[in-house]
């Protein structure tokens, strides 16, 4: 006779140690002779290291499910030390992005920043809706600068490591529209009193802190139609940056990319100058 509650009992088992979920790839390593090691962000998993058994044979049905950057539907295996990704369906591959190599430059940097700032299974959906929409809106974004100073911001709200940028962070003075100093390891915007006492702070301009609040509060679409300095730009991202590795305690390797990029259009481009920032 069979014995159905132990039946019952083992298909329970099974499927705790099975899930699917939607995923972005946010980076992938050689793992062994033939597999690969995925670093995944998923809306209800957090980040999630999974191998993929066989994926650089040529008869893998994976590879070309599992690019960095992309959105996909995963099946997993839970392992003992490592998940095993089972099955694997392509949903998104946003082509424009991977046509550029800026923007695609600014993708590996955001994806760099959550593998530095999220702990491993460490579940947070409003980061994976982030990234997401960071990529979506990087697809066709006319300034991908922009975008990834909005995204930097956004997550360190996320995390709670939001800069104080409307008052000074060390004596709560009201900032009254003047230009003072940034310090990260005070949390964001000091006073010119309080930047006396600060030797790890630097001067920031009244534009690029009046950037950094549309990185705030602003919207994502309307941020992107802005029309802002390059110099301005260079400043906040700078900013942002700094907090950034002072909170990862290394720097993202891609920003050296970035930054090689960067200098290369700019020379590019022609001589005219945008239109002065006066306010934001």
């Amino acid at each position: 006779m069979l014995d159905t509650t132990t039946t019952n009992q083992r298909a329970l088992s099974v499927l705790s140690r099975t899930y699917t979920t939607n995923a972005v790839v946010l980076r992938r390593a050689p793992f062994g002779d033939h597999g690969a090691l995925l670093t995944l962000l998923t809306p209800t998993e957090g980040k999630v290291p999974a191998i993929v058994r066989g994926l650089k044979r040529p008869a893998s049905y994976l590879a070309g499910h599992l690019e960095p950057l992309a959105l996909v539907t995963v099946g997993i295996a839970r392992g003992r030390n490592l998940d095993v990704i089972t099955q694997a369906q392509l949903c998104q591959v946003f082509p424009h992005l991977r046509e550029d190599v800026y923007r695609v430059a600014v993708g590996w940097c955001a994806a760099e920043i959550i593998d530095y700032l999220l702990d491993q299974r460490q579940e947070s959906c409003q980061t994976y809706n982030l990234f997401l929409a960071l990529l979506r809106q990087l697809n066709t974004a006319a300034n991908p600068d922009i975008l990834l100073g909005f995204f930097e911001m956004r997550l360190l709200t996320i995390l709670g490591y939001r800069p104080v940028l409307w008052q000074c962070a060390m004596c709560s003075s009201p900032n009254q529209e003047i230009e003072g100093h940034f310090a990260a390891a005070q949390g964001g915007w000091i006073c010119k009193a309080c930047a006396v006492t600060v030797s790890s702070s630097h001067r920031l301009s009244l534009p690029a802190l009046n950037l950094l609040r549309c990185f705030q509060v602003g919207y994502l679409a309307d941020l992107d139609r802005q029309e802002v300095p390059q110099p301005v730009l260079s400043e906040a991202m700078q900013t942002l940056n700094e907090l950034v590795q002072m909170i990862a305690e290394r720097t993202p390797r891609t920003l050296s990319l970035l930054n090689r990029i960067r200098s290369q259009r700019t020379s590019l481009l022609p001589g005219a100058q945008p239109e002065k920032l006066t306010s934001l």
